[in-house]
């Protein structure tokens, strides 16, 4: 509810800002040519939206199996961690932006290059998540462990897993509202579809009420997606602290 308030705030002093300093509708239109624009064709913005959402639940699904596996790949065989996580930071520094072409030349122009796109931004934080909450490990719990004579495996599985499940929750968090911009860059570099080539289309003929309309439709899928996993991340914290 407070969302809600804050989000016709915002409307408000838009339409207000546009009224009283007479912009120009085709630099900034009104809330309500926005709106109109999104109401009488609302297929058409569904039918993009419903591609890029595709691409940011795979993309979502992907960069979470990578990045949660390198992450326990790299706590489980530390011989490796010298070697490989410099190279991971080291790459945050190139933009994803810029891996597109290279990314469109190997995969071609197709969802899946769009999917890698999203999946690429989500794997950083999600590894650095889960790497950060599966090395704090508690001395007292480490010889607990080992005075009952608890395998490492299991030991991992059902101890270690859970413990760092509240460490690891923020940095989902992160990844899924970040989802979204790899799939509108990946659209952005090549697609006949989406939100994203929506937005870059109206931007290419001066439609500004259709770029916002379309940024309106991203948004609502953004923080929809961002719910529903705050959701899941409740319910199963609090199935991990209650088992």
């Amino acid at each position: 509810m407070r969302a809600v308030i804050v989000f016709l705030g915002l409307l408000l002093v838009w339409a207000l800002f546009v009224r009283i300093a007479q912009v120009p509708s085709f630099m900034l239109p009104s809330p309500e040519q926005a709106l109109l624009e999104l109401v009488k064709r609302p297929e058409f913005y569904l039918r993009h939206a419903s591609v890029t959402a595709q691409e940011i639940v795979a993309g979502a699904a992907l960069g979470l199996f990578a990045g949660l596996s390198f992450g326990i790949i790299l706590v489980r065989f530390r011989v490796l961690e010298p070697w490989f996580w410099p190279l991971l930071v080291a790459s945050q520094a190139i933009p994803v932006f810029a891996i597109g072409p290279l990314l469109t030349l190997w995969i071609g122009y197709n969802m899946m290059m769009r999917v890698t796109m999203a999946a690429l931004i989500i794997f950083f934080p999600v590894a650095v998540a889960t790497r950060h909450s599966l090395t704090r490990r508690h001395p007292d719990i480490d010889a607990l462990l080992l005075s009952m004579g608890a395998k490492r495996s299991r030991a991992f599985l059902l101890v270690y897993l859970p413990l760092a499940f509240e460490v690891f929750a923020p940095g989902l968090l992160v990844a899924v509202a970040t989802a979204p911009i790899g799939a509108v860059v990946g659209e952005w570099i090549g697609s006949s579809a989406g939100l994203g080539h929506v937005m870059l289309d109206a931007n290419a003929k001066v439609q500004t009420d259709t770029m916002i309309a379309a940024l309106f439709v991203l948004c609502l899928l953004a923080y929809g997606f961002f719910a529903l996993v705050s959701f899941f991340v409740r319910r199963v914290g609090w199935w991990f602290q209650n088992p």
